[in-house]
């Protein structure tokens, strides 16, 4: 499918699958895995986005199969150390000037200036930042139709990575709860499934309350890997559900308004960005 054809301007996922031949348990798969995916209720997510989205992965292997030697964490601070006391935390960029020469970003410290800011921030974020010059009409329109996903996180750590003697690859998608998936994120000597709650049902689920959210994740786990999934060393739960942390989607979509690509100068770059990072420059 054409993301830019006539006939699915309006469409939303949901208007697309209510008309396909399929059965209801490969919708209620299909509308898992996407709800799950994007964090978003199909019905608000328009199909043209999803053909657009798709065509741009061309990644050919599976990308879970690449882990940092240690953690995430440990990763940017191997990458921070060589900027030394460059790098500025807890100094939130609130604007920047920008034109051909060059940028300054104001923070509530003062002013840095540089030959050119990159601002890797959810797009639904990127738009709060004061722009002067204001950025071009289309790529404000752009920003300003995208809405925060909404999702539970939950890291679970074993003892052993007990589903591969049944060799089970820890992949778990569930057509009923609608978004519940769950991977196996370990490592040999950390064993672990990292757990996703995506769309409409981290919603509903955040009404649980942590204790609630971990007893049920953990037997929807047990019913699918066995009883060892509800007996883990610990669990960490993390609700970004856009109701609570309005800056920390996971999944940002579009809600229509065509295709917007323009760049602006080369003092500036916007970049998306699945971290809630206040300000990068």
């Amino acid at each position: 499918m054409d993301p830019d054809d006539p006939a699915i301007a309006g469409l939303t996922i949901a208007d697309w699958l209510a008309r396909q031949p399929e059965d209801a348990n490969q919708k209620a798969a299909f509308r898992s895995m996407i709800e799950g995916l994007w964090c978003q209720p199909i019905d608000r997510v328009p199909l043209w986005y999803m053909i657009d989205n798709d065509r741009r992965i061309t990644n050919e292997q599976f990308e879970l199969q690449h882990f940092p030697a240690r953690t995430m964490h440990a990763l940017a601070d191997d990458l921070a150390t060589e900027l030394g006391d460059r790098v500025r935390l807890s100094t939130p960029a609130t604007r920047i000037d920008w034109s051909a020469d060059g940028v300054a970003v104001t923070t509530p410290a003062g002013k840095v200036e540089a030959h050119a800011a990159i601002v890797a921030l959810p797009p639904s974020m990127g738009a709060r930042l004061d722009y002067a010059p204001a950025l071009p009409a289309p790529l404000r329109h752009a920003l300003a139709v995208w809405r925060s996903g909404s999702v539970i996180k939950l890291h679970i750590r074993y003892a052993r990575a007990f589903w591969l003697d049944k060799r089970l690859s820890g992949v778990v998608m569930f057509r009923e709860p609608v978004g519940l998936f769950a991977c196996d994120t370990g490592t040999p000597e950390r064993p672990a499934l990292t757990g996703f709650i995506g769309g409409p049902s981290a919603l509903e689920w955040r009404e649980r309350g942590e204790s609630g959210i971990r007893q049920d994740f953990l037997a929807y786990l047990a019913d699918a890997l066995g009883p060892e999934a509800a007996r883990p060393l610990d669990m960490l739960v993390r609700d970004w559900s856009c109701l609570q942390r309005p800056d920390h989607g996971h999944r940002s979509a579009g809600r229509g308004g065509g295709h917007h690509r323009r760049r602006p100068a080369a003092a500036l770059r916007l970049l998306g960005n699945l971290a809630g990072v206040s300000g990068l420059y």
